[in-house]
């Protein structure tokens, strides 16, 4: 990567890369994306591939970034926050995240992100109130886009979608993350989307399953390296829809219809950053939040009853217990309310490039077996 000490780190979709536009840096999220290296140097090899892959990412680039931004998503990435404090000349701030989702915890998110707000400003920073509300619009048009050509996007991303984008569906996740937003929308308003769902649904409380609909296939679980993504998308012919942090548990963050009110009532910047905090409590919880005990099993019922799932392709991540218990979450649901009728491939990962023979193998095999 090149020098550029405009460029602001983040790592977890619960950090308002909204905040970070606004106050004039460019947001660049650090993807666990340095398959086939060492990456033990500052971390067990036993402990999360996603922190140990990030740590390296971090150490190459360290001189391109002007600070970093750390949610407390979970222990490893607490680590992960000391980690960069100790080895690393760089300011870091640490975005305390609730677990749950409540009145009360949003307001106290607001105050965290006034906190991260404060960060940014110390390191030449400047957030007004006109910058944060264009930016809040700049990037809630990239979730309206989409949700024009996918009105279920709060349940699931389908890879079709990156796929008509570029013939190298990582070309989409890289321009999403890393190009210039204004641009990014542009490309999107130009690009020419197969109607791959709106002959039969037109509105986002529609179902997908019905009679004529296509069979899908669900990936599931943390966030799929590039090897494995590539491989499952070069193998499978059926569609695939995702749900993880990569793709729509990101996007939704971005446009959430039933809290415009707030944003169209805002005042000021504090207002503003309240509506952040909605917006971001608000998207579909991931694994660490604890809204309530159904809520991500609520998620798996929406999935499985919405779509013609066909099977579920499960990425575990090594030495995750998030992951895991997810995996377990999801293997009862299938289990006991569809009496095992879907399938499930559970494949368990450290990000690695090199893992993905045997994992070709495993899916060759899943696949047959469920033609």
């Amino acid at each position: 990567m090149k020098k550029n000490n405009n460029l602001i780190g983040w790592f977890c979709t619960y950090v308002p890369e909204e905040l970070i536009h606004a106050a004039g840096f460019t947001p660049h999220r650090i993807l666990p994306y340095n398959e086939g290296s060492r990456k033990d140097k500052y971390l067990p090899p036993n402990f999360c591939p996603y922190v140990r892959n990030i740590i390296e990412k971090i150490e190459q680039d360290k001189n391109s970034f002007e600070g970093l931004i750390v949610a407390n998503s979970c222990n490893a990435m607490l680590h992960l926050y000391n980690v960069v404090k100790e080895n690393f000349d760089l300011p870091v701030h640490l975005l305390h995240v609730p677990r749950l989702n409540t009145k009360a915890a949003c307001e106290y998110f607001a105050f965290q992100i006034k906190n991260l707000k404060i960060f940014l400003e110390n390191i030449n920073g400047n957030v007004t109130t006109e910058s944060l509300a264009e930016t809040i619009k700049l990037y809630h048009k990239t979730a309206e886009i989409l949700k024009n050509n996918w009105p279920h996007l709060n349940l699931a991303f389908p890879l079709k979608i990156a796929s008509d984008y570029s013939t190298d569906v990582f070309d989409f996740f890289d321009d999403l993350y890393y190009s210039d937003r204004c641009g990014f929308n542009s490309r999107l308003e130009n690009t020419n989307f197969s109607a791959l769902s709106a002959e039969k649904v037109e509105d986002e409380n529609d179902k997908y399953k019905n009679e004529d609909s296509n069979d899908y296939i669900l990936l599931e679980g943390a966030l799929p390296s590039k090897s494995l993504l590539n491989m499952i998308s070069n193998e499978i012919e059926e569609e695939i829809i995702m749900d993880n942090c990569l793709s729509n548990r990101y996007l939704v963050s971005q446009r959430t219809s039933n809290l415009t009110d707030i944003y169209n009532t805002a005042q000021n910047l504090d207002d503003l950053l309240y509506y952040l905090a909605s917006i971001y409590l608000n998207k579909p919880s991931c694994p660490r939040i604890f809204s309530s005990s159904n809520e991500r099993t609520e998620i798996f019922s929406s999935l499985l009853n919405n779509y013609n799932i066909k099977a579920v392709i499960y990425h575990k991540l090594s030495f995750c217990d998030f992951s895991n218990y997810e995996y377990l979450r999801l293997k009862n649901l299938i289990q006991h309310t569809y009496n095992n009728k879907i399938p499930i491939l559970k494949i368990n990962t450290e990000l690695e490039e090199q893992e993905s023979g045997q994992f070709k193998t495993r899916l060759d095999a899943f696949l047959e077996m469920i033609e």
